[in-house]
């Protein structure tokens, strides 16, 4: 019996087999994950220890030594690579290929917690960082415009908290922009003078800066909590705030400090055609749809175009998903449907 003979009488079950093979092959392209690059492992783990002011050589033997005895107890690594240069620790630790990251981050965390009761006092916390390709900018854009920096930063900040909300987004961080804060200058002139501690100060601005529980009273049947609301509402409360008595007469910030409602020192700077900006970097989770993530993200920007006032811009720098698409074009047929790219 010939494969013609058979196909030619059970044509209706030939086409039904047709159809679901090509609705099968259309679903696959589609969830077909779209990537500009593989996902890579890197078997590299960093341990980076700031200790300011500290020399190379004191460095060397009361932070790295320490710390690396501890991670050579692991038995996956297969190489460690140190260098330690004025105030600064940095470790390299590479395992054999085919570990399991989570295991080994725990390992990792776990020896150098152990080696930190060896370190000074007033060596800052260890930091552990994985080297993660996912982790990596797919999208940035930049916001401008005229408002100032402070009100650049609070549109980037509603912007991130929609944009968080995608499913796929890993991380969104905001680069550039201006923070308010609280600054209390003090005078050491007139700490000397009042016969008060620094430590005084800190240790008044922070028991006043608290929420206090109260317990609960019970009325009948019903019982209700009780607090003492002290959280800082205003800056100006801070200066009228009593730091200690002094021959009865007491003592208060504003006297021994200058309090201002500031900004905080810049940590970072961002800058659009040599103009102040503010930035967005969207990375991505691992395995998810770069053009889907993407095209979601141009919509959260479209809305905010549509509702602020004209003078603020939106610029896109970094987009994968346009290369994604072109290559993705390339390497499909050509007549193919555009849903079938983006997609």
């Amino acid at each position: 019996m010939k494969l013609t003979d058979v196909s030619i009488d059970n044509r209706t079950s030939v086409f039904i087999l047709i159809f679901v093979i090509v609705i099968a092959g259309i679903s696959s392209y589609i969830s077909l994950p779209r990537e500009a690059a593989p996902d890579v492992q890197i078997t590299l783990i960093i341990v980076a220890t700031p200790y300011f002011g500290v020399s190379p050589e004191d460095i060397e033997s009361l932070v790295t030594q320490p710390i690396e005895k501890e991670i050579n107890s692991i038995s996956d690594v297969k190489e460690i690579t140190s260098s330690s240069t004025e105030g600064f620790s940095n470790i390299k630790v590479e395992f054999d290929s085919g570990f399991d990251i989570d295991d080994t981050l725990q390992k990792v965390r776990d020896k150098v917690n152990k080696a930190e009761k060896e370190l000074p006092d007033d060596v800052e916390k260890p930091q552990i960082i994985e080297l993660n390709f996912s982790e990596f900018p797919i999208f940035t854009f930049n916001i401008s415009g005229s408002l100032g920096l402070v009100k650049l930063k609070d549109i980037a900040e509603d912007m991130k908290d929609d944009i968080e909300n995608i499913s796929g987004v890993l991380e969104v961080k905001i680069s550039g922009g201006l923070e308010r804060e609280v600054k209390v200058d003090v005078d050491i002139n007139k700490l000397v003078h009042y016969n008060i501690r620094f430590d005084d100060v800190i240790d008044a601005i922070r028991n006043e800066n608290k929420t206090i529980p109260g317990g609960s009273i019970d009325l009948g049947n019903s019982s209700f909590l009780v607090r003492v609301p002290g959280e800082f509402d205003r800056p100006y409360i801070i200066q009228d705030l009593i730091v200690k008595m002094k021959d009865g007469f007491p003592v208060y910030v504003k006297d021994v400090a200058e309090v201002n409602y500031a900004f905080a020192d810049r940590s970072s700077y961002a800058r659009l055609n040599g103009a102040d900006c503010v930035t967005l970097n969207i990375s991505k989770q691992t395995g998810s749809n770069i053009i889907v993530i993407a095209d979601q993200i141009k919509e959260v920007i479209s809305k905010y175009e549509s509702t602020l006032p004209e003078n603020i811009q939106y610029s896109v720098t970094v987009d994968q998903s346009t290369d994604i698409k072109r290559s993705v074009k390339n390497l499909g047929i050509t007549s193919s449907p555009d849903w079938c790219l983006f997609y």
